[in-house]
C-alpha cells in the first residue's frame, strides 16, 4: 500500500495498490456478477444526487452491497473492504492530513458498487456524508477511455486505474468524466467498476 497526501488546493489521499492482487481479483468478480445477473439498479434506486431542478446528474447502474446481505461475511467486498480503514492508521503520512483527528469519529460506512459503460457520466455533485472513499476496479487490458474524477472546483483530475482509491471530503465537488468503450465491447463487463464506501459519524 501506497499513501499519499495531497495539501494542495485542499486534502486528500491517493492509495496506489489499497488491495492485494487476490483481494482485488475478488471484489472484480463480485462486481462482474451483479452486472452480468443484470442486478444493478438504475441511477434512482442508488441514492443519486441530483440538480436544482430534480434532474438526476449521473448515468450509470449500480447496487448498494449493505442493502443485500443481513450479514457482511456473506460478501466478499463488504469482507475485505474493512482494509479501507487501515489507510486512516497509515500515520506516516496521515497524521498531517486535515481530517486525522476527526477519523475516529467515524462508526458507520455504507458500500455502494457502481459500473459504467460507454456514455455513462456522474456530472458534478457532492456526498452527504463525512469522507467518501472510492477504488476503481476493470478487466483488463484496460478497454475503455475516460471514468476519471474531476475537482471540479479545483481543476484536479485523476485517471482511473486499476485498484487506485482516493480518499476525500464528502462535500468536495466531484464529477466522472464520460466513459468510451468501443461498440464492439459492450455488454462484457468491460467498463469502469467502482467500490464506494460512504463514511459516516452516527450520533
Amino acid at each position: 500500500m501506497n499513501v499519499k497526501l495531497n495539501t494542495h488546493p485542499f486534502h486528500y489521499l491517493e492509495v496506489k495498490d489499497l488491495f492485494t492482487k487476490e483481494e482485488s481479483d475478488k471484489i472484480l468478480s463480485e462486481c462482474l456478477y451483479y452486472e452480468s445477473q443484470q442486478l444493478l439498479k438504475q441511477p434512482e434506486n442508488t441514492g443519486t444526487a441530483k440538480a436544482d431542478d430534480g434532474t438526476i446528474l449521473k448515468r450509470n447502474k449500480g447496487i448498494f452491497l449493505d442493502e443485500v446481505y443481513q450479514k457482511r461475511e456473506l460478501s466478499p467486498t463488504l469482507n475485505i473492504n474493512r482494509k479501507f480503514f487501515d489507510v486512516f492508521n497509515h500515520k506516516e503520512t496521515t497524521k498531517s492530513w486535515y481530517f486525522h483527528d476527526l477519523i475516529n469519529l467515524i462508526n458507520a460506512d455504507s458500500t455502494l458498487l457502481s459500473y459504467y459503460e460507454n456514455a455513462d457520466y456522474y456530472k458534478p455533485h457532492i456526498d452527504k456524508v463525512f469522507i467518501t472513499g472510492l477504488t476503481w476496479f476493470y478487466k483488463e487490458p484496460k478497454k475503455f477511455k475516460g471514468g476519471n474524477l474531476v475537482f471540479t472546483d479545483h481543476n484536479i483530475e485523476i485517471e482511473c486505474r486499476q485498484n487506485y482509491t482516493i480518499l476525500f471530503p464528502s462535500n468536495t465537488k466531484h464529477a466522472v468524466t464520460e466513459v468510451k468503450l468501443p461498440k464492439k465491447y459492450l455488454g462484457q463487463g468491460l467498463g469502469r467498476f467502482t467500490m464506494t464506501q460512504f463514511c459516516h459519524i452516527n450520533m
